[in-house]
């Protein structure tokens, strides 16, 4: 990893001034085309260019033309954007039409578009590198490669060349977990403690099933309230599996091993913690209600009602109950030891921000967009502008101001902050930091306690999502995707009690899996980790 970082960097120190003429010491540089730009600060350029961007339309906002954050950026940068919009539902559509036509922007902003569209079209010439462009147009960005040091691999092709811009976070308690929290007013009446192990953690959901601690003299109480998904994947830090974090998917590192990756759903550590789970599901310890993580209204209405004894879910996420829950301090320790926390890789999606050859001036983009990673940017782009969408607190922090936390019009907060900011729904090239991002769940009090409790339970080395060749692409958008629904499938099977808990079963699912391509699977997944390292 170090390697390959090192070569991403090293090609940005070497070439990042090629096309432009500069005076040594110089802060401004005269491009091929013969505009002016200045290598620091604003204004980007001194005379206004334009630039035409296809982009992403957020939840709550209406037109980019209308933004705050739009009319701000023009006015500091003077680089008008001519903007392409699309919306949700139809970006990766007009995405794909754009490159397979040829008709394309000179920028793509919040598109998403994944590594594989990056490695099939950056063949074509049809994406500018940025590699060439980073010492000297963006130095915020580059700062972010060092300092975050998974962040350049996960997001370079094969070869190694940076095409996208990320969305990099910055914030410890983003992208952690488990987000373990339990009813503390429940395990005051029974008399309990927070469960360290596995067993005490069993013990204190029979507990909660058996001792009506909401005293209405009814077996209503939900000891474990979570999907099937979300219940193993919690119960698998005590097992010690997910041991690179949760970006990988299903491969992990091999213990005995730590250069080999490891495809842990058939590994026989995963199926004591499915058996684990089964036993939770087999004695009404764990939701059978709660089979889809993407209703949270369902979950709200059984904190509320004084149900729920323990839960995965993110604190804003408890509603009016969650005053009554407080969150755990470690994760369970199971038979191998001490349990892992989970966390997930730096990188939230390198395609977030493209510069394409119809651009004449990639050194203006280059900055426009590397703006985002500095602190006037970063405030800018998640807070917007002082007096106008937040406040500066005497102590330097910041809020949003009263007419987006609270809308006289009965805004809700998306539709609030909608009207002068976009970066709703994620797939921002920026940097997230604690003192600039305040919108997500994850900024609460108490959700920045749960991560620094758990902190010291994270792996020391956190894998991102792998980068794939055409030909790697190609196998897991078929065979991959096979194998991982098997996967999907045996989980909730099992767990559930539809099939047998029994050897010859399990021997079937991984003899399946064997057959449907999992050697393949690994081997490309090994190929894409080792150079990940460099090697």
């Amino acid at each position: 990893m170090r390697r390959l970082l090192a070569v991403l960097l090293t090609l940005g120190l070497t070439l990042g001034a090629l096309g432009a003429v500069q005076a040594e010491g110089d802060k401004t540089a005269t491009l091929a085309s013969g505009l002016e730009i200045n290598l620091e600060g604003m204004p980007i350029v001194n005379e206004k260019v334009d630039v035409t961007i296809m982009a992403y339309v957020p939840t709550g906002a209406e037109s980019y033309d209308k933004l705050l954050f739009t009319s701000e950026m023009e006015e500091r940068s003077n680089v008008h954007v001519n903007w392409v919009e699309v919306s949700p539902l139809a970006v990766e559509e007009k995405v794909n039409l754009a490159l397979a036509s040829g008709d394309i922007p000179d920028a793509f902003f919040k598109c998403a578009i994944s590594n594989q569209i990056q490695e099939r079209y950056s063949q074509d010439g049809i994406f500018v590198p940025l590699n060439d462009y980073l010492e000297t147009y963006m130095p915020a960005f580059n700062a972010a490669l060092n300092t975050y040091g998974d962040l350049g691999p996960s997001i370079a092709m094969s070869d190694g060349t940076i095409y996208g811009v990320p969305y990099t976070n910055g914030i410890p308690s983003m992208g952690g977990g488990p987000n373990g929290w339990y009813n503390k007013k429940f395990y005051d009446k029974l008399g309990l403690s927070e469960p360290k192990t596995l067993e005490e953690f069993y013990d204190v959901l029979v507990a909660i099933r058996d001792g009506d601690p909401n005293g209405n003299g009814q077996a209503d109480e939900i000891p474990f309230l979570a999907s099937i998904e979300s219940a193993v994947g919690y119960i698998m830090g005590a097992y010690q599996l997910r041991n690179r974090g949760t970006s990988s998917g299903y491969i992990d590192a091999d213990p005995e091993d730590p250069d080999k990756v490891r495809f842990y759903p058939t590994d026989s550590k995963y199926r004591e913690a499915l058996d684990f789970v089964r036993r939770l599901w087999e004695e009404n310890l764990l939701d059978h209600e709660n089979t889809e993580d993407s209703d949270i209204a369902a979950r709200i209405a059984k904190y509320n009602a004084d149900r729920v004894g323990f839960t995965l879910e993110l604190y804003t996420q408890l509603d009016k109950a969650g005053v009554d829950f407080a969150h755990i301090t470690q994760p369970l320790e199971g038979p191998y030891g001490q349990g892992i926390a989970n966390k997930s890789a730096t990188s939230y999606g390198g395609g977030n921000f493209i510069i394409t050859s119809a651009c004449e001036n990639p050194e203006v983009l280059c900055r426009w967009v590397d703006y985002f990673y500095t602190d006037e940017g970063m405030e800018l782009f998640f807070m917007g502008v002082e007096g106008e969408t937040f406040i500066r607190n005497e102590d330097g922090t910041l809020r949003y101001t009263d007419e987006i936390l609270n809308n006289p019009d009965g805004l809700s907060y998306v539709q609030a902050f909608g009207q002068y900011l976009c970066w709703g729904d994620g797939r921002n090239p920026a940097l997230l930091s604690e003192k600039y991002f305040q919108g997500g769940a994850e900024m609460t009090p108490q959700q920045l306690s749960l991560a620094e409790a758990l902190e010291p339970y994270v792996p020391e080395e956190i894998w991102p999502a792998f980068t794939a060749t055409e030909e790697e692409a190609k196998f897991f958008s078929t065979n991959g995707v096979d194998i991982e629904t098997m996967v999907e499938e045996f989980r909730a099977g099992w767990v559930a009690g539809t099939m047998e808990n029994t050897d010859e079963v399990w021997e079937q699912y991984v003899a399946q899996l064997n057959s449907m391509g999992l050697e393949q699977y690994i081997a490309y997944k090994q190929a894409a980790y080792d150079r990940y390292k460099g090697e």
